[in-house]
């Protein structure tokens, strides 16, 4: 039952690295087909830069992953390489974790400072999702043409 279970999740590891590959590649083909601009931001470099810093990231944490030198001594224990990988995967998962959170806080801040808010004041209205309306209110569906003075 084992080796069933560690041949599917070969195949799951497979696929999903197939796919990974073909989506990066197909999502950077289908923009090179247009100017690469979605609302002035280059997307394809953006893909471009996210893939080969996520690429190397993975080398890195991979190489410098610490494996114990007597880990195949014991019949039961996972090579080497395996124990390269699950390190590999937790050092990589942190890091991308601590990138989230200083993204996300800098956005934060920027968009406090832009809105002239405190950053107390922006926090809360991004938790609860308060949007002031500023300015007119809206135009109701009908009355969409200027009105005249008869």
């Amino acid at each position: 039952m084992v080796d069933i279970l560690i041949f599917i999740m070969y195949i799951a590891l497979t696929l999903a690295l197939g796919s990974a590959i073909w989506s990066i590649c197909r999502k950077i083909r289908v923009v090179g087909k247009t100017s690469g601009k979605v609302h002035g931001i280059p997307m394809r470099a953006v893909i471009i830069v996210i893939a080969v810093v996520l690429v190397s990231l993975l080398a890195v944490t991979f190489f410098a992953a610490d494996v114990p030198a007597d880990s195949s001594r014991y019949s039961e224990a996972p090579t080497p390489f395996w124990l390269r990988i699950s390190n590999m995967m937790v050092v990589t998962s942190i890091i991308i974790l601590y990138a989230t959170i200083a993204t996300m806080g800098y956005s934060i801040c920027h968009s406090a400072r832009l809105a002239g808010k405190t950053l107390i004041r922006q926090l809360f209205c991004d938790i609860f999702v308060i949007h002031r309306r500023h300015g007119k209110p809206r135009r109701k569906h009908n009355d969409t043409l200027p009105r005249t003075n008869k």
